[in-house]
This record gives structure tokens, C-alpha cells and sequence, in this order.
């Protein structure tokens, strides 16, 4: 028996596992300790947990993948993804791999040996960071939207998946016809579902058994709604992630681990490029922070000044915003705040964040109108003068700030 390393570091986690083999025996293994954690832009920690791991173990062999680069020390991720998945789901022939930023289609025949293998196009749809992605609009983590959205029950909505702005302007639509954000998170998955089997399958009749590997299959609901649409069991290993790890472990032919990943993973440089110049002749009054709304308030002569004043919101999916301008167009009260996935409650804080500022700027309205994609609902529930759409907003913004 031989204790070997496999290390992957992914473009989102960092996952490793340690396991005793026996070469004799078709490299028959057994599982001794796995860990996966976030890179969060801290690779060396991560590094040294594994470096730790392979101390705390005794490790004779190591294997390392990397998604994002190639060297003569690496491992083809591909590859040991592929290896790692045949070996967690022996006797499933088709398997799918769905992980942050790629998933993938990898079929076997009728003995378990590699037949050929399909990826996703160059685009983050379908992918883990795609559902990160929107997690973050709605103001939590990619956990939080599973958990949500396993444990929702009721009309799912449909939203498109195959783009991020759609994605996000599907999400405000379906919340003006009434629904939650659980079931937006349910509306997500199942939307990620089909993307994956309409980008992998085209056509093809699938072997049988099929099974799931990568961080996201441990999605429940997502895995279900693939489930649906095959009409097929779908199997999932206890440790999904592990895959392309175990893959690296049992192909990985590394004596030693160095203490540094200087010598391993290739330096890529950049080129940096100077900043944009910035217009510094628009005014900008200091701002504060008030019940979780960035607020920015003009000074006590101009707000004593005002007679009539006009309020614009703009209700979108990341941010909502607000600016009520005097009559000659100065801004009087500047307001921002995360959308979260609830329109309607985000507009109430900003308007009770106004009252908090300046009491009398209802008794100087004169007016009000809503852009951005919660406009239809935001101006129906407010009573709002007018709607417009967003390239109008900015048009008649831009024209305003720079008239020459």
C-alpha cells in the first residue's frame, strides 16, 4: 500500500485528498482525508493546508491539477477529472461534471473505459459562478440559493439561464408577477439545469448509469431537475467535489511537494494599464451610512433653499438608487442600497431613510418617476408619475452632467 496526494486547485475552491492505493490491485484505493476550502485569493494558505496534510499523513506520491494553466509538473485538470469521476461512480457510463467556471459530459462504454467527453462553450452559464453570481444579487451565498431553493415548494418560475443579464432582468419580471425569492432560487436551478443539458446533449441517447460529479452537484434541487428531464436516476458520490483531486492522487507521480508554489504554477504577468480620467467637475457632498443606505445630503442652506423638488428612482437588479434635485437640478439627497431580490421593500427603506434625513422633502415634491428593471412594479405600488426605461434614464443624465 502507498499513500499518495492529489491536489486541485480550482478557479473558485481548492480541494485535496489523501489516499492509500495498491498499485497491485488496479489501483484499488481507499479514502484517508479530504478537505476543501474556498481560495478567496489566499492560495498560499491553501497550499499549506495541503503541504500540512501531506505531513500529518506521510504521503509517498503527489499529483496536482490547476484549471487555469499548464505546466510540465501539472496535471491535464481535464484528465483527472475524467479518472477521478470513474473511479467515485464505477458503474455509472455516463457522467456529468459541473463545477465553478466549466462543466462537462464524459461517457464510457459498456466496460467503463473512456469513450469521449463534451464541454461547455466559453461562457459562464450553467456553471457554479453563474449561480454565485446571482446568489450575490439576492444577498447571500451560493449555499444559501440551494438550500432555498430544495426546501421551496410551489410554481417555479422560468428564467433564462443562458446569459447573466437575462438572468437578472428575468429575476425583477418574475418578482412583479408575485414571485419569492425562494422560488426565483428554485427558478435558477432548474433554469441552470437545462442550460447544462441543452449545451451537453444535442441529440445524444445517454448510457446508462448516470451520475454527477463537481462542487455543484451538491445543488439538490438542480441535480432533481436534471433528474426530471432525463427521466433517469441520477447517482451522487458522497464527496462530489472530490472528483479531479482523486483523479490527481491516483495518476500523480510527484516524489516531493514543494514548501513554495513559486517553482510549480507558471507566473503569468499582466500588463496594467493607467486609469480612466474621471471628471472632477461633477460636486459630490460627503456621504454617510444610514440603516444599510449609503446616504449623501446636500448642505442645510441649499435644503432650506428648495421650494420644489423632483424625485428619481432607479429600481435595479444589483443596487437601488434614488435622487431628489432641486429646481435647478442640483442634487439635494443622494440615496443607495443593495437590491437583494426585494424591490419593493428596498424602495420603502430608501424612502424611510429619506424621512430620517430630511422630514420636509414630502411637503416640496413636485414629482416622481422610476426607471430600471422593478420600474413597472416600483411606479404601480407608489403611485409614481411616470416610468422610464433605462436607456432614457441615461441619455437625459449624460445630457444633463456634460450639456457641451
Amino acid at each position: 500500500m502507498q499513500r499518495h496526494l492529489g491536489i486541485d486547485i480550482g478557479s473558485r475552491a481548492f480541494n485535496a485528498v489523501v489516499i492509500d492505493t495498491d498499485e497491485a490491485h488496479g489501483l484499488a484505493f481507499e479514502i484517508v482525508e479530504a478537505l476543501s476550502r474556498p481560495i478567496a485569493g489566499d492560495l498560499t494558505s491553501c497550499w499549506n493546508e495541503a503541504l500540512a496534510l501531506s505531513q500529518r499523513h506521510g504521503c509517498h506520491h503527489f499529483g496536482v491539477t490547476h484549471s487555469g494553466a499548464t505546466s510540465g509538473r501539472l496535471l491535464d485538470n481535464t484528465l483527472c477529472s475524467i479518472h477521478g469521476a470513474a473511479k467515485l461512480l464505477p458503474e455509472c457510463r455516463s457522467i456529468f461534471s459541473i463545477g465553478a467556471q466549466s462543466f462537462f459530459l464524459y461517457i464510457f462504454d459498456e466496460r467503463g473505459g473512456y469513450h469521449e467527453h463534451v464541454g461547455n462553450p466559453p461562457c459562464a452559464a450553467g456553471t457554479g459562478a453563474f449561480l454565485e453570481q446571482q446568489a450575490e444579487r439576492l444577498g447571500f451565498d451560493a449555499e444559501e440559493l440551494s438550500r432555498r431553493a430544495a426546501a421551496y415548494q410551489g410554481p417555479v418560475p422560468s428564467i433564462a439561464t443562458r446569459c447573466a443579464v437575462f438572468a437578472k432582468t428575468d429575476i425583477i419580471h418574475r418578482m412583479q408577477e408575485g414571485f419569492g425569492v425562494d422560488a426565483i432560487c428554485a427558478g435558477l436551478c432548474e433554469g441552470v439545469a437545462k442550460t447544462v443539458l441543452d449545451s451537453l446533449l444535442k441529440g445524444r441517447v445517454l448510457p446508462t448509469a448516470i451520475g454527477v460529479v463537481g462542487g455543484v452537484a451538491a445543488n439538490a434541487r438542480l441535480c432533481d431537475a436534471i433528474e426530471a428531464e432525463l427521466g433517469l436516476p441520477l447517482q451522487r458520490p458522497k464527496l462530489p467535489w472530490m472528483a479531479t483531486a482523486l483523479g490527481a492522487a491516483l495518476l500523480g507521480r510527484l516524489d516531493t511537494l514543494d514548501s513554495s508554489l513559486e517553482t510549480l504554477l507558471p507566473h503569468q504577468r499582466r500588463e496594467r494599464r493607467p486609469p480612466l480620467l474621471r471628471d472632477s467637475s461633477i460636486p459630490a457632498n460627503p456621504s454617510t451610512e444610514l440603516d444599510g443606505v449609503e446616504l449623501e445630503l446636500a448642505d442645510e442652506d441649499l435644503l432650506q433653499a428648495c421650494t420644489r423638488a423632483t424625485l428619481g428612482v432607479d429600481v435595479g437588479s444589483t443596487s437601488t438608487k434614488a435622487a431628489l434635485l432641486d429646481e435647478q437640478g442640483r442634487l439635494l439627497v443622494g440615496l443607495y442600497t443593495a437590491t437583494r431580490g426585494e424591490p419593493l421593500q428596498t424602495v420603502s427603506r430608501l424612502f424611510n431613510t429619506l424621512n430620517r434625513a430630511w422630514p420636509a422633502w414630502r411637503d416640496k415634491l413636485s414629482a416622481c418617476a422610476c426607471t430600471g428593471s422593478g420600474r413597472a412594479l416600483v411606479r404601480r405600488v407608489f403611485s409614481m408619475d411616470a416610468e422610464l426605461d433605462e436607456i432614457s434614464a441615461h441619455a437625459l443624465a449624460a445630457s444633463a452632467f456634460c450639456p457641451e
